[in-house]
C-alpha cells in the first residue's frame, strides 16, 4: 500500500487502467448490476426512438465493454430505452 491508498494491480504507475493476467485463478461465479443515467434534450430521445438520428442507429451501434460481449446472455439494450 502506498500513500494509504490500495495497491492495484490493473493500475499502472500513471494511474491508468490496463488488462491482467487471471488465467490462473480458480473460477468463481459472480453477479454484477450497472445502472447509468443519461441527460439529453426530448427532441435528442425521439430521435433515438424513432431511429432517426442523423448517424444511424444510435443503440444497435452502442459499444458494448469486451468483456461483457464474451460472457454475457445477449439481451437487447433497447429495452432500457423508455
Amino acid at each position: 500500500m502506498s500513500g494509504g491508498k490500495p495497491d492495484l494491480t490493473h493500475i499502472d504507475a500513471s494511474g491508468e487502467a490496463h488488462m491482467v493476467d487471471v488465467s490462473d485463478k480458480a473460477e468463481t461465479v459472480r453477479i454484477a448490476t450497472a445502472e447509468g443515467h443519461v441527460k439529453m434534450a426530448p427532441e435528442t430521445l425521439a430521435l433515438i426512438r424513432e431511429g432517426n438520428a442523423k448517424k444511424g442507429d444510435v443503440i444497435g451501434t452502442a459499444p458494448l465493454p469486451e468483456s461483457w460481449r464474451q460472457n454475457a446472455p445477449p439481451i437487447s439494450s433497447r429495452s432500457a430505452i423508455r
